[in-house]
């Protein structure tokens, strides 16, 4: 996704996966992917942890679209 949108990755990029929004066939792509890596996975699974660190699905998206929002690209910070 990073790279599609003309981002070099570094050891210190950081990705947000939280914002990213996708239309509701992507979503559904994804999940179906999950489902197919991991049989029997039960869908609640899949919802949580999409809600807690996936990308949401923003219903005003076209057909297989994808939408970064600002804050998805970040570079580790030294401690």
């Amino acid at each position: 996704m990073a790279k599609l949108a003309g981002h070099e990755e570094t050891d210190d990029t950081m990705y947000d996966c939280c914002k990213i929004l996708v239309s509701a066939s992507v979503q559904d792509a994804i999940i179906q992917a999950y489902q197919d890596e991991i049989p029997g996975v039960r869908m609640e699974s899949i919802i949580t942890l999409l809600a807690i660190g996936g990308s949401k699905m923003n219903a005003e998206l076209g057909q297989d679209e994808v939408r970064i929002q600002p804050g998805f690209i970040s570079t580790k910070t030294a401690d």
